[in-house]
């Protein structure tokens, strides 16, 4: 590696790098030792980047390594890293503050010959693209311990991540305050996500209408995404995909609609969005979503709600009551996530509640005994008329039915309860095997109050 300074390049802000840095990428690799460097022309490198300290804070500081960009650009279409020749590269703890529209690193159209490692950085401040990259390419690039923030105001298109690669690694990656975080595009391109924060606020604080629309989370066009512990926080669509060929695979998602406004009217966002007659393919499996009332309308999303059955084991936190008004807010999916019980109190233990907030529909549930006991739960409700409950014996150990079904203050809603005779402890399996949108027994083994409390739980007296 070239220490730059050897090559009489300044590290304290005085004087443009660029000249000396273009000139010098071809004999090899350049190191930036600690310390603030000026980039007035964008840095067209042929070699690898390697800094001496990444920091988190937009906070500019002589203890890590700075590229301050001074690039007066009213388009997107340079960077203040920019490569545009196959390459095998890394860029390495170091961080960018870009400056007018221009990207903080760009890579142009090219074929990857090898692995492109981006590796502790931060880049602030991004107005346009964090990262562009037309990679174009079979080999991996890597994304790991990067912190991308947008700028204060209500930059479009402000996007952190534009990947057109097809096979890509995002790791440990925090992006804030931009308006789309990752944008994945690409024919048959996969990526693999891990651990990522992704929130589109803007730094200022408040939103507006117009910047709200568009914010973005995930955004997938001809590609699979395919991760864990992702946490897509406030978005107008959390995880969107554009294209019938697109594919979410998640395990444990995460996500908080807390009932803030930040100036914005708009109420009609969702977690997931395809367009419309589009068949993308949307797998969940485990995690949080939070869903508190805290203003006239609930939260920056209208709904978490998502047709299809590919949501299992995703746990609802919410302080809201069981009112059909409030079902977008209160489901994840068509079909409800199995879940089990136990009980060792005497007494009437719930089991299930049922909200039949359709004008008609059918629901079947299967209720399953730590002896073996099974019984069905079956509930429909006609056109104009009101619900009507009945539990009945399934199989051979089910020799009496010891259920009580009771209404509840709302119309067509009841709860389901085991009439414990004992304190022995008694685990309850629920699963609903048929039921309609918007018609179903309400699993609240699964719905949580502010303070985690298991809501399912409760014992009346017989």
């Amino acid at each position: 590696m070239l220490n730059v300074i050897d090559l009489g390049v300044k590290n304290d802000g005085s004087e443009d790098i660029s000249t000396i840095v273009n000139e010098a990428t071809a004999q090899g690799a350049l190191y930036f030792p600690v310390g603030i460097y000026k980039v007035a022309k964008p840095l067209h490198l042929k070699n690898p980047v390697y800094g001496a300290g990444y920091s988190r804070n937009t906070k500019i500081d002589p203890g890590h390594t700075w590229l301050v960009s001074e690039i007066e650009s009213t388009e997107a279409d340079v960077g203040v890293i920019n490569y545009a020749e196959a390459a095998a590269f890394n860029v390495e703890n170091l961080n960018i503050i870009c400056h007018s529209q221009e990207c903080g690193i760009r890579m142009g159209a090219c074929s990857q010959s090898s692995m492109t490692f981006f590796e502790k950085l931060g880049i602030y401040n991004v107005r346009s693209f964090g990262f562009w990259i037309e990679g174009s390419g079979s080999r991996p690039i890597f994304f790991e311990n990067i912190t991308i923030f947008g700028s204060r105001d209500y930059p479009i298109p402000g996007v952190g991540i534009h990947l057109n690669n097809y096979d890509n690694r995002i790791s440990n990656v925090e992006i804030m305050g931009c308006r789309v975080c990752i944008d994945l595009c690409g024919c048959n391109s996969y990526t693999y996500g891990n651990n990522l924060h992704l929130w589109t606020g803007p730094m200022s604080g408040k939103d507006n209408g117009t910047w709200w629309r568009g914010t973005r989370g995930i955004v997938l066009e001809n590609s699979t995404f395919s991760g864990s512990q992702i946490y897509p926080d406030t978005c107008f669509y959390s995880l969107e995909a554009k294209t019938d060929t697109c594919a979410f695979h998640i395990n444990n998602i995460f996500y908080w609609e807390d009932g803030s406004t930040g100036g914005s009217p708009d109420f009609d966002g969702k977690f997931f969005h395809c367009p419309d007659g589009e068949r993308a393919i949307f797998q969940v499996c485990g995690g949080d979503i939070a869903v508190f009332q805290k203003s006239e309308k609930n939260g920056r999303n209208a709904s978490v709600y998502t047709p299809g059955t590919g949501i299992r084991d995703v746990q609802l936190r919410t302080d809201l009551p069981l009112e059909t008004a409030y079902m977008e807010q209160l489901f994840f999916c068509d079909a409800l996530p199995d879940y089990t019980v136990e009980y060792r109190e005497k007494g009437l233990c719930r089991v299930a509640q049922v909200l039949m907030g359709a004008d008609q529909g059918y629901t079947e549930g299967v209720i399953l005994l730590e002896n073996g006991a099974k019984y069905r739960l079956q509930v429909v409700k006609k056109n104009g008329g009101k619900g009507v409950a009945e539990i009945l014996p399934a199989n051979p150990l089910a020799t009496s039915v010891p259920f009580v079904i009771r209404p509840n203050e709302q119309e067509d809603s009841f709860t389901v309860y085991l009439k414990k005779t004992n304190e022995t402890p008694e685990t309850i399996r629920f699963t609903a095997e048929s039921q309609c949108p918007r018609f179903r027994p309400v699993d609240f083994g699964i719905l949580r109050s502010p303070y985690h409390e298991d809501r399912t739980r409760e014992v009346l007296e017989d």
